[in-house]
């Protein structure tokens, strides 16, 4: 990797003389410098303007060419006029400056001299102070936006380069990040004309890409078109696709500067080797670097080398004492010895402050040279808090802000400065709008954390909060993690798992908004966005509604009364079709124009009222609309009071639908494009039963068609008479992947004298974790009164983890009282079986455990015997999760049995290097011959894999964005060789032979 030295010295007068006379055009209706269409050329994801062709003197291709190894670039007769205007005005002041040397015989400033003020006036392409202002199109998703300020932070972590969000004071100069038709793109360095944006288009959502990204926007090329290139690669010109080979142009020694480092393989900046290849296994780059023994791996997109690192430190002058510090807490300490020149930059997350202790300190000496300086703010420019000097006096402050500067310079030995800081979050505030986030945001929020955020609005509006990430514990009560929103005595909503919320208001202007962690899991936390938000409907006009008025967050609907539907502007009614239908006992409904097709944006409400103690069956007997299982556009929802019974749309008619009231609500929705047949539906009417003293049930009744069923709860089964009751006997077998096992009775006490069983038994391949979210028993040492005992594998003839066929092997047995945790248990297989136990005296409130799966597993691999994995427990209904690392360990427990593994469905995230998401195969076990990554069924990827040994590791990772169905393979064992017949005939003594 290596920076932009803005070619000579001779090119940038010749660019300020230029800007004296040419008229730059920024009538753009988005005023940025965009890569995609700002740009004259591309070098790769490198965006090209006049200037940076003739800074890297490459050559101008001629339209009329077709040959497609011309490496130069092709330009518009516009471009090559301006670029062509630029060279001459650039030759003219050459000339001028060789007459000045001349007459001042100044020999000492020749062309040797003037490369090396090339590498000082870089200044105008480097961001002053290292300090980078950003701003984040509100296009891209919550997901997105965290893992852009992960990419960012990445890169304060190891250097003085600092990304601030922009405001007022930046000006101008401030990169944008957008979504693009040309990809991932960005200019390289500061262009100091305005801002400029950073592309990160279709597929360029990856931490890596967003990272190298940035690389450029920091001031970096690509690593491979280093002047001394040719000494560590070898440029497969034959390889490169057509027209792509000026991205593999050398720069020239005159132009540009490497800083003194040495070639960097493992740069960020380093292009992959097959990169802009005409096929996957046909490498455009090859390492020469033959001293190795295994030639360095090129293209890695995950982290910055130490090698980007020194760059970055050298071309913005990082002080070599003091750092970047981005954890919530920590500490720092100045070096013990002279001449010290120190700079701490202390970053948490927005809206947070930092509570910073200097427990130790001397300065002595000249205080112009000998100082201790704290700043609010980003950098050494930010508002001065505190200049300390002459003192040894403990120092505490408590700064409102998220970003904290320490400066410490000292001339003299026994000078020392040691400092610990702490965050805190939450507290008032008053503002029209803002963000919270979870602390630590955008990683991961840390255990045992708390903040409290009070929010107050101008009066007659209400708070509203929009979150646009949230992943947290997932809890169906939200017990351990959750953001609870209130307003005063009233909760508003409690919030947890990954799923994000509506928007939601409260009542009044004022909102309070807690967040509260755990001590056990840690998740990505929440970013919400809070604003004034106003109940239009309140306005004396009714928000100009000619009926009614629903309020939403961040604006109103109006609606009508029933038989009137919303005319074309939004606001007046006009009469609908649908209508009130009382008391008959049978009836049809169709859609609008029944039967031609139904008219453009209809709505229809047709409303069933019956006698007590009735209900209203739906059937459709005809059923054609626009849609599929989305039903977006046209659809037919019914409903019965509150509860929704189903919301339908396409060609296949809906199931006969029954009310569980007396009311029954039949809305037809379409929307303006597509136009189709419709529907016709008969009801009628059918008492229910229930609804006069619950049908004789003891416990659940059911209204049938004509008739009712009775039921019973939980722990019982129906009698005999098919009304009454009788406690069941305590035995279950479950197969669900997610679930919650409870005591008898609970959350009452469990009854005396019970023995109880739970069996529960998941996809082969994948694990049981059982989490115990509420647990007490009757203590005992020994646990001798009551117990559970926890079975790991089938109770008969479970397979252990080592491979050895045995039964199940015990987790524990468990007695204790609410006083004392049970830490969560993972099982080795993918079976699991609980007993519980009480005795005839103590009763306690029992347990509560929640089960749930983990990929991964060793399974024994048997000739003749085949077994299936799939890439996740929900394989066949659900995509797989995201930030997957899977592991089966599939062995033989012999040396002349293989593993055969065949691959039944197979589809994962693709891209070229499989960097995303992929299965790699290890024959032979963590340290065997590694096969793939794969992540395509493609030529390379054979449907059976055949191991050479006995032991077999499967590999599955996926990173944190897109998702995919996943695979399922069937595994066996088989064969090695024909030794398996002489061993067949010689079977040792005192063991079986093993066969098919």
């Amino acid at each position: 990797m290596f920076c932009l030295l803005l070619s000579i010295y001779t090119v940038l007068a010749a660019i300020r003389l230029l800007e004296s006379t040419t008229t730059y055009d920024h009538s753009d209706v988005l005023d940025f410098k965009d890569p995609c269409t700002d740009a004259v050329a591309h070098m790769g994801d490198i965006a090209l303007d006049e200037e940076d062709v003739i800074a890297l003197g490459l050559e101008i291709r001629k339209n009329k060419s077709t040959n497609s190894d011309n490496a130069g670039l092709r330009l518009s007769r516009k471009q090559k006029r301006k670029i062509r205007e630029l060279y001459r005005k650039q030759r003219l002041v050459q000339r001028q400056r060789r007459k000045v040397a001349k007459r001042r015989n100044s020999q000492s400033r020749g062309s040797a001299k003037l490369r090396t003020r090339a590498a000082t006036s870089k200044k105008d392409r480097i961001w002053p102070g290292g300090v980078i202002p950003y701003i984040i199109e509100g296009n891209f998703t919550g997901a997105q936006k965290r893992m852009f300020l992960q990419a960012m932070r990445h890169w304060e972590n190891s250097t003085c380069v600092t990304f601030v969000e922009r405001e007022k004071k930046h000006g101008n100069n401030y990169i944008l990040f957008t979504y693009r038709s040309c990809g991932c793109c960005s200019f390289v360095g500061r262009k100091v004309d305005g801002p400029q944006a950073i592309s990160i288009g279709k597929n360029c959502d990856k931490f890596g890409v967003v990272v190298h990204e940035l690389g450029h926007v920091v001031g970096f090329w690509h690593e491979h078109t280093r002047p001394d290139r040719d000494d560590f690669v070898s440029i497969n010109h034959q390889h490169i696709e057509e027209g792509q080979k000026y991205n593999f142009e050398k720069l020239k020694v005159t132009e540009v500067n490497s800083l003194n480092e040495s070639y960097d393989y493992a740069s960020i900046m380093h292009y992959a080797r097959n990169t802009f290849s005409r096929g996957q296994f046909l490498d455009t780059i090859t390492p020469r670097n033959l001293s190795r023994l295994v030639r360095p791996q090129i293209g890695q997109r995950k982290h910055l080398s130490e090698g980007d690192i020194r760059q970055t430190s050298k071309l913005y002058r990082c002080k070599r004492c003091g750092s970047t510090l981005l954890a919530l807490e920590g500490g720092f300490e100045s070096p013990n010895s002279r001449n010290q020149d120190c700079e701490w930059r202390i970053s948490i997350t927005a809206g947070f402050s930092i509570l910073l202790n200097i427990t130790r300190i001397r300065i002595v000496g000249n205080c112009e040279q000998n100082f201790v300086e704290v700043r609010k703010g980003h950098d050494t420019e930010s508002p001065l808090i505190q200049r300390l000097c002459a003192t040894d006096t403990h120092y505490f402050v408590n700064v409102q802000h998220n970003r904290l500067v320490v400066r410490y310079q000292s001339t003299m030995p026994s000078n020392f400065i040691s400092a610990q800081y702490k965050w805190y979050c939450g507290g008032h505030l008053e503002l029209d709008e803002g963000y919270l986030y979870s602390p630590n945001y955008p990683d991961d929020y840390p255990l045992g954390a708390e903040c409290l955020w009070s929010i107050t609005m101008t009066e007659n509006f209400q708070v509203g909060i929009r979150f646009d990430f949230f992943d947290m514990e997932r809890h169906e009560n939200c017990n351990y993690d959750y953001v609870e929103i209130g307003d005063g005595p009233v909760i508003i909503g409690k919030f947890c798992g990954w799923i994000l919320s509506e928007p939601v208001a409260s009542p009044s202007n004022t909102m309070w908004v807690r967040f509260r962690s755990d001590t056990s899991v840690v998740k990505g936390g929440f970013s919400a966005k809070f604003f004034k938000e106003i109940n239009e409907c309140a306005s004396p006009d009714n928000g100009g509604c000619a009926h009614g008025c629903n309020n939403t967050i961040g604006g109103y609907e109006c609606l009508c009364d029933f038989g009137f539907e919303l005319s074309a502007d939004g606001k007046n009614c006009e009469k609908a079709c649908g209508g009130l239908i009382l008391n008959q006992s049978h009836g049809n409904v169709s859609t609008p124009l029944w039967p031609a097709n139904y008219p453009a944006n209809k709505r229809c409400i047709w409303s069933i009222k019956a006698p007590e103690y009735y209900m209203i069956t739906l059937k459709f007997v005809f059923f054609e609309l626009e849609g599929n299982d989305v039903c977006k556009y046209d659809f037919v929802q019914v409903t019965s009071g509150n509860e929704n019974l189903g919301k339908f749309c396409g060609n296949h008619s809906p199931p006969t639908i029954s009310s569980p009231s007396n009311e029954m609500n039949v809305v037809f929705n379409s929307d303006n494009t597509v136009f189709m047949s419709g529907f016709v539906a008969q009801w009628f009417l059918d008492k229910n039963e229930c609804q006069d003293d619950n049908g004789g049930c003891a416990h659940i009744c059911t209204n049938t068609l004509g008739s009712y069923n009775c039921s019973c709860r939980a722990d019982y089964t129906l009698h005999h008479n098919m009304r009454e009751c009788k406690e069941a006997t305590c035995s279950k077998v479950i197969t669900t992947l997610m679930g919650t096992i409870l005591s008898p009775k609970y959350p009452l006490k469990y009854p005396s004298k019970k023995d109880c069983t739970w069996s529960l038994e998941i996809p082969n391949g994948h694990r049981i974790k059982l989490i115990f979210n509420v647990f007490d028993l009757e203590f005992h040492d020994n646990c001798d009164y009551d117990w559970l005992r926890i079975i790991d594998g089938d109770v008969n003839t479970g397979h252990s983890l080592d491979g050895d066929v045995t039964s199940g092997h015990s987790l524990g047995t468990f007695c204790n009282d609410e006083t004392k945790e049970v830490a969560p248990l993972t099982t080795s297989t993918n079976r699991v079986f609980l007993m519980f136990h009480t005795d005839p005296s103590v009763e306690k409130k029992g347990f509560k455990i929640d089960h749930t799966t983990v990929c991964g597993a060793t399974l024994k691999a048997e000739v003749g015997v085949s077994n299936q994995i799939t890439s996740h427990a929900t394989f066949g209904d659900q995509p797989y999760d995201v930030e997957q690392d899977c592991a089966w360990h599939l062995i033989t427990q012999d040396p002349l049995v293989g593993v055969n593994i065949t691959w039944q469905q197979f589809e994962l995230e693709w891209e070229k290097k499989c960097t995303y998401d992929s299965v790699r195969i290890l024959d032979g076990g963590r340290h065997g011959e590694a096969h793939g990554p794969y992540c395509r069924d493609d030529e390379q990827f054979a449907d059976t894999f055949l191991s050479k040994s006995d032991v077999v590791d499967v590999i599955f990772s996926s990173d944190g964005t897109i998702q995919k169905k996943g695979f399922k393979l069937t595994y066996q064992g088989y064969w090695l060789s024909s030794k398996k017949a002489s061993r067949m005939a010689n079977p040792k003594k005192g063991k079986l032979a093993m066969g098919d």
